[in-house]
């Protein structure tokens, strides 16, 4: 018959096991968790590029060379601070599109 010691120590190295098993286990839940989220971002940015892909191609500027689009869009980030000429573009796209006048969320602008 073992020793209380004996009984303990197999009993603690037995704990350890398990606890070693359970730290593995988690670290890989842990990893498949990041990954799930690193798939879910990389969709959800492919979505958004292929909307404004969309959106660039609906106003006829697929045609232009992408730096001339460029140029166009970095003059137009630069006018978001007027919401005059954002209402103004808001209202030009809503008559181009009447679909997205109730769902459209846009840069947060009010018309």
């Amino acid at each position: 018959m073992p020793s209380k010691i004996e009984r303990i120590t197999q009993q603690l190295a037995e704990y350890e096991a398990k606890s070693k098993a359970a730290r593995a286990e988690l670290q890989k839940l842990r990893k498949e968790q990041d990954r799930q989220a690193r798939i879910a971002a990389r969709k959800e940015r492919s979505k958004a590029i292929f909307a404004a892909g969309t959106v660039v191609e609906a106003a006829g500027l697929l045609s232009l060379d992408r730096t001339t689009l460029l140029g166009i869009l970095l003059e137009a980030k630069g006018n978001l601070q007027d919401p005059q000429k954002v209402a103004s573009w808001k209202r030009l796209g809503e008559q181009q599109d009447p679909s997205q006048k109730s769902t459209d969320t846009g840069t947060g602008a009010t018309a």
